[in-house]
């Protein structure tokens, strides 16, 4: 709940904010990089997963239902 609240108010304020998709098996980047995923992979999953405005609202209330 508190989570949601900051990645709310973060694009209140016009931040980009990165929400995780579904999908996504590893808890954090540096997991990922373990798990050896390259660098490239790991920078067009976030570049992929980059929102703001409307979208990022609608991105949060999806992820937040999981």
């Amino acid at each position: 709940e508190h989570i949601v609240s900051r990645m709310v108010k973060a694009v209140d304020k016009n931040f980009n904010l990165v929400v995780w998709p579904k999908t996504l098996e590893h808890k954090d980047i540096n997991d990922m990089i373990l798990s050896g995923k390259s660098t490239s992979q790991v920078q067009r999953l976030i570049s992929n997963s980059t929102y703001s405005g409307l979208t990022a609202l609608q991105n949060i209330n999806n992820w937040k239902r999981i």
